[in-house]
């Protein structure tokens, strides 16, 4: 049986960007996401590899997978709360949720749905919705934002964490150093020739257009730009307060800075 490999995260953090980073350099597969066999996730890559690993996608809160797996290197990523936000506006899409639910397919109940969805979810409605999701967990909202970010990284201040914990911000600006430090912290000998060829291979610009030449576009939309600080541009200031005020004990004691 090969050694299971866990990467999690609160959604819109990074996580299928470091689950392929990972998965390549250790030259193993991404299964898929975890505890999903049937979830036909966009990190799926690198079948024919024949690492020792098998790589695993999540937005479970680690504690949680770490019951039930014991033995697993769990990996969580973690990124500026506002920039998290930021992007969860421009990749959830809450209209049509009514109509896009299972047992409201047959017709005419979705055309009665879809005017539903349009009727009640205008652009600043959806933007609360998501703004309280990601505060209080809504579950409504998305099943993966049923738990608030804090309450996600509320296991970073415990004293006995397990979890590798990595930051985007690191991951973008020094990804080699970053990589090396999370291998060595987890015991993981890795090829340098491996780690340099991943982080190569999974830049967003060059992933993006291997993608698209695919004709995956739905893979490669999935990919955006990778970028730092784009919240200063697309949340308002208000959102922003709202944010660092409801995150900033933990977002601190992971190293961001609320100016």
């Amino acid at each position: 049986m090969k050694n299971k490999v866990i990467i999690t995260g609160y959604p819109k953090s990074g996580n299928t960007w470091l689950t392929r980073l990972i998965a390549e350099a250790l030259d193993s597969r991404v299964i898929g996401f975890y505890n999903e066999p049937d979830n036909e996730e966009e990190a799926i890559e690198g079948l024919e590899r024949n690492g020792v690993f098998e790589v695993f996608k999540s937005h479970s809160p680690p504690p949680l997978i770490r019951r039930k797996e014991p033995n697993a290197h769990i990996i969580s990523i973690v990124r500026d709360p506002r920039e998290t936000y930021a992007s969860s506006i421009r990749f959830f899409n809450l209209s049509r949720y009514h109509a896009k639910r299972r047992f409201n397919q047959h017709l005419p109940f979705r055309t009665f749905y879809m005017i539903l969805d349009h009727v009640t979810n205008g652009k600043k409605n959806q933007r609360r919705r998501l703004r309280n999701a990601f505060l209080f967990g809504d579950w409504k909202v998305h099943p993966h934002l049923g738990i608030s970010w804090n309450e996600f990284y509320s296991f970073s201040k415990q004293k006995n964490n397990e979890t590798a914990i990595i930051r985007y911000e690191s991951l973008l600006e020094k990804p080699e150093k970053t990589l090396q430090t999370l291998f060595d912290s987890l015991g993981i000998e890795v090829s340098k020739p491996l780690l340099e060829k991943a982080i190569f291979n999974q830049s967003f610009s060059r992933k993006k257009n291997e993608l698209q030449k695919l004709n995956l576009p739905r893979k490669a939309n999935f990919l955006k730009s990778g970028k730092t600080d784009s919240w200063r541009e697309s949340i308002t200031t208000n959102e922003s307060d709202t944010l660092w005020g409801n995150c900033s004990v933990i977002a601190e004691s992971l190293g961001y800075k609320g100016h």
